[in-house]
């Protein structure tokens, strides 16, 4: 029942077998050669944040008894609020009470997590903006990387949209070197982010295999755009991509794409949810990125003679 459960949310590739071998490797998961597994959980967040955390808390139980070693949390995870009043409101340090809660169950359940799009309350600054913040808990419930977001969505077309970021969300300026777990390198990044491809390309460069892009997309953006992205970074890059993406179907004014996904190194989306909150599982196997980077060496064959180079992501203190 539940191999047939899994089936509806991973999409097979004929260009890859990573969709089947996640149904294979959950009955061997106590195998000392088993791939590891991941979770992208989708969400449909709201302003009432312990809701929220119920909802985060039974999935990431679920991805925990499914064997994954990891689970990704979208963007907003924590909460959905539309107005400055609400962002300030909603603000809460890293070392905060509700991060405490994730860091408790991933100790107890011995999975890391991937928490993007944190409201953050600044240190320093306290004018009721925030960082949008990702972070990375251990299993053993520490936090092992920050990443605050540097790119905020600021689109003004008059008589069409109006989205300024900037106006609740502080940007950050640094990048954070991918940091090592059970999958590999992770590099970190939020939403927007994803547009930027100099973003991926300088977390490749710093030893990134596994992209995150932590998201709330839009349904109109989301349509055209949120596929199209995740598999263009990871081919550029040969590295896989996880898009863990909030989903919102019944309030037009908040409505977002949902539709979480893994795609390969070669571009093949090899999990993948659909409209309603849940989850999808994928092996990450770091022998299909080798045979992609084998196979078509272009990451070595870039020009930055010709049209110069992109910076790779520097190491800080958080």
């Amino acid at each position: 029942m539940f191999a047939r459960k899994l089936i509806s949310s991973l999409i097979s590739s004929k260009c890859s077998s990573s969709s089947i071998q996640s149904i294979r490797f959950l009955s061997e998961k106590t195998s000392p050669d088993a791939k590891p597994l991941i979770a992208v959980l989708q969400l449909n967040s709201t302003s009432d944040r312990e809701a929220n955390h119920r909802a985060s808390e039974r999935l990431i139980r679920q991805a925990a008894s499914y064997g994954c070693s990891m689970a990704f949390l979208p963007e907003n995870f924590d909460s959905v609020v539309t107005s400055k009043k609400q962002v300030t409101a909603s603000l809460e340090p890293i070392d905060g009470p509700m991060i405490n809660r994730y860091r408790d169950l991933a100790r107890s359940l011995n999975i890391w997590l991937s928490l993007g799009g944190f409201h953050e309350k600044p240190k320093h600054i306290d004018d009721g903006r925030k960082f949008n913040t990702h972070l990375m808990i251990n299993n053993e419930g520490d936090i092992v990387s920050v990443y605050r977001k540097i790119h905020p969505f600021d689109v003004d077309v008059p008589g069409s949209a109006r989205v300024i970021e900037s106006n609740i969300c502080i940007a950050a300026d640094e990048l954070v070197p991918p940091v090592d777990t059970p999958i590999g390198k992770v590099g970190l990044g939020i939403c927007y982010d994803i547009r930027f491809a100099e973003f991926g390309i300088a977390l490749a460069k710093a030893g990134a295999d596994v992209l995150t892009y932590l998201s709330e997309y839009s349904v109109s953006n989301g349509g055209a755009l949120w596929e199209p992205l995740v598999r263009a970074r990871a081919i550029e890059n040969q590295c896989f991509v996880i898009g863990a993406c909030l989903t919102e179907w019944e309030d037009a004014k908040k409505a977002s794409w949902g539709r979480s996904m893994v795609a390969d190194p070669r571009g093949c989306i090899i999990a993948q949810v659909g409209e309603n909150e849940g989850l999808a599982v994928a092996v990450i196997d770091p022998e299909v990125q080798r045979q992609a980077r084998i196979l078509l060496p272009n990451l070595n064959d870039r020009r930055p003679d010709v049209y110069g180079e992109i910076i790779t992501a520097k190491a800080k203190q958080n």
